[in-house]
């Protein structure tokens, strides 16, 4: 394995090229990936990151936040985690997003080789779905489906590890 200060050419999936161009488009620092308090990243920054059986996990949130700066959406997530989260009327274009995404994906029952999530059920919520995805190419499509379907039901996709948040 090469040294870390090595360089290395990757071809990433045509998906995360959209990505990462939609990303740069709204990204003024020397390096491309920052924390969310545009510093550089250290090992204690993937604490958001699980290990499960040797296989790595991140996760990503989809809300019901569309007119939210990014601070707001930050702090909605952290209301969303609590236990005591907010009751209310389930918003439908997250029960419309998490159905077509099961649909695809299944939640229910055990976490199987070709799984992209890392735990199941899904955390669902009024307002959000939080899902532990699989760090890996059984994960692509599972991701691909998360910004294509949350971008039809007009939802915010946030990546707790960046901070990153993805508008409809």
């Amino acid at each position: 394995m090469p040294p870390a200060t090595a360089a290395r050419t990757i071809t990433p999936p045509p998906f995360l090229i959209q990505l990462l161009r939609a990303y740069l488009d709204t990204h003024n620092h020397p390096h491309m990936f920052v924390t969310a308090e545009h510093q550089l990243l250290r090992r204690s920054t993937f604490a958001g990151f699980g290990v499960h059986d040797g296989r790595v996990s991140f996760d990503l949130v989809v809300l019901a936040a569309e007119d939210a700066d990014d601070a707001a959406i930050r702090e909605m997530v952290d209301r969303c985690s609590e236990p005591n989260h907010t009751e209310g009327e389930l918003d439908e274009r997250v029960a419309g997003f998490y159905e077509r995404l099961r649909g695809r994906f299944p939640d229910d029952g055990e976490v199987g080789a070709d799984s992209p999530w890392m735990s199941t059920p899904l955390s669902v919520g009024i307002d959000h779905v939080f899902m532990s995805m699989s760090w890996s190419e059984r994960g692509s499509p599972a991701i691909e489906a998360v910004v294509a379907l949350a971008g039809e039901f007009g939802l915010v996709v946030f990546d707790p590890q960046s901070g990153h948040v993805v508008r409809p």
